[in-house]
């Protein structure tokens, strides 16, 4: 007795039906004697037989989403068609019974059948058969992918060189084998090409390592290392001042020769540190003379987001004052009270060697022109020059 109600939907046909699929708006179905019967409207009794082309049972179907269909049967038959309608036969090169279909998404496809037979193709076309761990029958396929993994190690910190390269140590890894990409989540600080990493500023360089998967793997996770980037070290060079005398002019001006620099090419600062006797004028670039003396002046680079503060360095000018012609007072200091046997270690005049002589002063020898006299006493050290003036060469105080 049936139950009140509506006859269920089936097609019209005698034949026994195995394999169902929809695409493109429509159902197909497959089953023996090569039977196979489309509909749009699957509620209804209506299906349309298509010809295949085949009297062999068919036992299943799939569509590839796009613009193929594909149908295996006993006796390794497979048949594809782009629309449901004109069917083309394919070789298999197996005579076993093929069972089951499927189709990954990407352009796998893999049908499997009785005795442990399993085929492959990327094109539905041309079969490739694979190797089964057994030999009972095979009903059904079902296709996954493979899970895969990154690994990407912690990088060492870099010290920065504007634009300089480094390479990721060590680079990233999928346990899959594939590819792996990469990209900068940082591009402010840095960017990657392949593996070598280019430095752009101070901070913290973060990296993804991506893998997208493929027919056999899904997506790994991605993961992201962290690269200090350091701000690189730098240091001035100040050369010794030619000329190291200056002949004192109230007020008067001289430039710095050389100029310090810095390795880090950042431009350069000046301080006098001895502000009675000079004072560095930075709209000018020179050394302005207050009164005459040693003048010390101090080079410094603060440094910047790429570089650390460079240690400060020093130098000295001797601002003296130039005697009148016959009896010159070149250099006159008020002597310590402390020992000063090495206050000066050489005095150098622009006079020749045949005319010095050699005298005792604190015990501690030393050679002077015979034209200049030292002239000692408790409180000053004075030396006169008493003809033609001849500029002093050299002298170091210690």
């Amino acid at each position: 007795m049936r139950l009140p109600g509506p006859k269920p939907p089936f097609p019209n046909s005698g034949e026994g039906l195995y394999g169902i699929s929809y695409g493109d708006a429509e159902w197909v179905a497959v089953g023996d004697a090569g039977t196979i019967l489309t509909t749009t409207v699957p509620a209804s009794r209506t299906w349309d037989t298509q010809a295949s082309g085949t009297s062999a049972n068919l036992r299943d179907i799939v569509y590839n989403g796009t613009d193929l269909y594909v149908v295996v049967g006993v006796d390794g038959v497979i048949l594809t068609s782009p629309d449901a309608r004109v069917w083309t036969p394919r070789i298999s090169g197996t005579s076993d019974d093929l069972v089951g279909i499927e189709y990954d998404g990407t352009g796998l496809y893999v049908a499997v059948g009785t005795d442990g037979t399993i085929l492959s193709s990327n094109d539905a076309i041309t079969w490739t058969p694979r190797t089964s761990p057994i030999i009972q029958n095979l009903r059904d396929v079902a296709i996954g992918k493979f899970p895969q993994l990154i690994t990407f190690d912690s990088q060492p910190s870099q010290v920065i060189i504007p634009a300089g390269t480094f390479l990721l140590d060590p680079p990233a890894a999928a346990s899959s084998g594939l590819p792996v990409s990469y990209a900068s989540l940082t591009n402010g600080v840095c960017t990657i090409s392949g593996t070598s990493v280019t430095m752009v500023m101070v901070g913290i360089c973060t990296i993804e390592a991506s893998q997208s998967g493929d027919s056999a793997y899904l997506p790994a996770i991605s993961v992201t290392q962290d690269i200090v980037i350091l701000k690189a070290a730098q240091t001035i060079d100040f050369p010794t001042q030619s000329p190291f005398f200056q002949n004192f002019v109230v007020s008067g001006a001289y430039a710095l020769n050389p100029a310090a620099t810095a390795s880090s090419t950042l431009a350069v600062g000046y301080t006098a540190l001895t502000p009675a006797v000079c004072a560095f004028n930075a709209s000018t670039s020179n050394v302005t003379m207050m009164t005459a003396g040693q003048c010390v002046i101090q080079a410094s680079q603060p440094g910047d987001v790429n570089f650390q503060p460079a240690a400060p360095v020093s130098q000295v000018v001797l601002q003296i004052v130039e005697p009148p012609f016959g009896q010159r007072t070149i250099m006159k200091w008020a002597a310590p009270s402390q020992q000063i046997s090495k206050f000066c270690h050489d005095l150098k005049l622009l006079t020749s060697e045949s005319n010095q002589t050699r005298h005792s002063w604190l015990g501690t020898p030393s050679y002077w022109p015979r034209r200049p006299s030292l002239l000692l006493d408790s409180l000053w050290i004075t030396l006169v020059w008493t003809a033609v003036y001849a500029p002093l060469a050299e002298l170091w105080l210690l």
